[in-house]
């Protein structure tokens, strides 16, 4: 459960441990709005290759490449999704009242890992596809989603630790005389960008994985 109130107490912690309880409970948020994540992923993305059915064939006489339709298919549901999950992370950092700069670091890194999930979960829809269901619910109980779970937990994992690289960067920024403040804030905006990026380019490269699954399932 996604309980708010759980941050309500963070402005009473000494300020002598600010940054570590700052970065901590940043942390937490992120890591609790990338499960949701995960969830929705293993329960609408994930099998969203094989609900293609018959239709699949359809699409393959279409102009478009393996590659376009996955791309296609990954911003359709960022754009389903990308509203609420940049809601969720949006109400954690206010929660844990987060300088406004943090606030859209979360917010720019819920949008950026729904998109690396959802391209993870059309990658492993397409390595386990089928396409001869019975129905739809078997499609959710496999093996494939199993192991979707697990890795998306994992890189879920992996991810905190940039971000509380970029997290400490930006707060030792804000406790820190003017000189200081530069050096800090711009290495919190290099760095910040640098993980959107790499995050941007592995979903790139796990959805070309997934179109050559495809052509070699045929």
């Amino acid at each position: 459960l996604y309980n708010f109130q759980n941050f309500k107490f963070i402005h009473l912690l000494p300020e002598t441990s600010g940054i570590l309880w700052r970065t901590f409970f940043s942390l937490a948020n992120i890591l609790m709005g990338g499960f949701l994540v995960v969830a929705m992923s293993a329960r609408f993305v994930y099998p969203s290759v094989s609900l293609e059915g018959k239709s699949w064939w359809i699409l393959q006489s279409s102009p478009l490449s393996y590659e376009e339709i996955l791309r296609e298919k990954a911003s359709y549901w960022c754009l389903l999704f990308g509203g609420p999950i940049g809601i969720i992370f949006l109400s954690g950092a206010l929660a844990l009242q987060l300088p406004a700069a943090l606030v859209l670091f979360q917010i720019a890194l819920g949008i950026s890992l729904s998109h690396l999930f959802f391209a993870l979960g059309i990658a492993y829809g397409a390595r386990h596809v089928n396409f001869n269901w019975e129905h739809p619910a078997q499609l959710t109980s496999n093996l494939g989603s199993f192991l979707f779970m697990a890795s998306g937990c994992g890189l879920l994992v992996l991810a905190l630790l940039p971000a509380s690289v970029a997290t400490v960067l930006y707060l030792l920024a804000e406790g820190n005389s003017f000189n200081y403040q530069l050096g800090f804030a711009t290495a919190f905006s290099l760095f910040s960008l640098l993980f959107l990026y790499w995050n941007y380019s592995y979903a790139s490269r796990l959805l070309r994985r997934a179109a050559r699954d495809l052509r070699t399932y045929e």
